[in-house]
């Protein structure tokens, strides 16, 4: 039979019947274990979702009387069956989701689906398992993955049917130890601002967790800086011997929780002072340069620090403050033809500001911070420069060439190498100024921090006294009223005589 309207007929009479067609049903049919597969299991009031065929059959877009609703019941040997919760919002005509009833205990039963048409005849087998039961955990508090172990009952025998959340962040990985407990790490991401809920689910069903339940997530140290007298724009300095102090967040307070090692140092040092935010170690003697690493317990992965730098031992700090500071330059070409000098024969050195100046010939003078020589060589002994023009009546220029930096408190000697001076109608000075922009020629002796003037060829040397940090620029600047005037460097160089 198919489904349709039926025909009725009584001797010659045939009844009209299309106002009451007839659906015939499939017999419905459940999806039971092949050979070799293990009978489900769950815990009570878990889910679980019977799977089968013609589970669901539509009938008419309107409810019919006398049918009852589908139902599932689990059943124990001897025992009355037990009626299913089952989820209707995402039932299907392939699979009855539903809850196995919280009231059952641990055994094997027998679930039996009922239609509105039929009982099936095909019974599943299941087995409730003893309910898990959570009776401590190993540490209630620790780092960003810290091993936590949950000790209990019942967990099972498979790992991937347990699921843990630290707040709502799930643990990567989940495993299982030689006594059933579960092992996980706490995953990144978890909050340190408040104590955390440790979510237990295994095969779908929350487990209580009770006094086990929070976690404390410690700050996972960071190292955001370090405290020493020798931090300078282009690189952190330390000298052997000297205490240093790390600062950052989530050291905690235990010296012995810690392993400090400097970069090729193969003995840790010894942790001087700790508290949650700053590490106080000694520099060890043959440090070269490199990182900090920090191992702490509990934490697999180290924390580094940046690289630092020994200070050097004759003082000489140029390369952590200057940029480009002497031989061979780092240049950029510029300049045009002016009928004197060709395109490309003057550049300008990169990280040096220059004020006050042109790079082509004007009716006021020209000046420019590298003579880069090309009609003369490849430029490798080019300098920084300012002078006036070769074809121009009456030049004057006032100059500056400098860069900005920071000096941290102390004595420094500043050297500066004439190479190159031509001095008739020349005032000029190596000067160090406080703030972000050199002082005019003429304001150089009373707004300079040091200075010294420059009268020839040969080193020009500025005592520097910086008494607190701060920021400063470097360089020298020249005014000059003849043709052809000019004073070039070629080598900056700064130690550090006494901090």
């Amino acid at each position: 039979a198919v489904s349709g309207i039926i025909s009725f007929a009584i001797g010659t009479q045939v009844i009209d019947m299309t106002s009451y067609p007839f659906t015939v049903l499939q017999h419905a049919t459940l999806d039971a274990p092949k050979e070799g597969e293990p009978i489900p299991s769950g815990f009570a009031g878990s889910a679980f979702a019977i799977t089968g065929t013609n589970l669901v059959q539509e009938l008419l877009d309107k409810s019919v009387e006398g049918l009852e609703p589908l139902k599932v019941t689990f059943s124990k040997a001897g025992g009355e069956p037990v009626e299913a919760a089952i989820d209707t919002d995402n039932l299907t005509d392939k699979s009855i989701p539903l809850t196995v009833p919280v009231s059952l205990e641990a055994g094997d039963y027998t679930i039996t689906v009922i239609t509105p048409f039929e009982t099936i005849g095909t019974q599943l087998k299941y087995t409730v398992l003893p309910m898990p039961t959570v009776t401590g955990i190993s540490t209630k508090a620790g780092y960003i993955n810290a091993e936590v172990t949950i000790i209990g009952q019942n967990f099972g025998t498979k790992a991937e049917n347990i699921q843990v959340f630290f707040g709502e962040t799930v643990c990567d990985k989940v495993t299982l130890n030689d006594k059933g407990n579960i092992v996980v790490n706490v995953p990144k991401g978890v909050s340190s601002e408040a104590p955390v809920k440790i979510k237990l689910i295994i095969q779908g069903k929350e487990i209580e967790m009770g006094e086990s339940g929070t976690f404390e997530v410690w700050e996972t140290p960071e190292i955001t800086s370090v405290e020493t007298p020798y931090i300078y724009p282009y690189g952190t300095l330390v000298k052997a011997g000297q205490e240093i102090t790390f600062t950052g967040k989530g050291f905690g307070t235990d010296k012995n929780s810690v392993t400090v090692t400097f970069e090729g140092i193969s003995v840790p040092v010894a942790v001087k002072e700790i508290t949650t935010t700053a590490i106080t170690v000694t520099v060890p003697q043959g440090f070269n340069g490199g990182k900090v690493t920090m191992v702490f317990e509990g934490i697999t992965q180290p924390v580094e620090s940046d690289i630092l730098q020994p200070l050097p031992a004759d003082g000489d700090i140029s390369q952590y403050v200057l940029m480009n500071y002497k031989q061979p330059f780092d240049y950029v070409k510029e300049g045009g033809d002016n009928g004197f000098h060709k395109k490309g024969e003057w550049a300008k050195a990169a990280y040096w500001i220059v004020q006050n100046s042109n790079l082509t010939a004007g009716e006021g003078g020209a000046a420019v911070d590298l003579a880069f020589k090309t009609k003369y060589g490849d430029g490798s002994d080019a300098g920084l420069a300012l002078q006036t023009d070769w074809g121009f009546d009456n030049p004057k220029n006032d100059g500056k060439v400098y860069q900005t930096s920071h000096l941290q408190k102390g004595k420094y000697k500043l050297t500066a190498h004439v190479y190159e001076y031509d001095g008739r109608g020349f005032t000029g000075y190596v000067a160090v100024c406080k703030g972000n922009e050199m002082a005019n020629t003429s304001d150089i002796p009373s707004k300079s921090l040091a200075n010294a003037s420059i009268s020839g060829t040969g080193d020009v040397v500025v005592d520097i006294l910086v008494e607190e940090p701060t920021d400063v620029v470097i360089g020298f600047v020249c005014t000059i009223t003849v043709k052809q005037g000019r004073a070039k460097i070629d080598n900056f160089k700064l130690e550090l005589v006494e901090q």
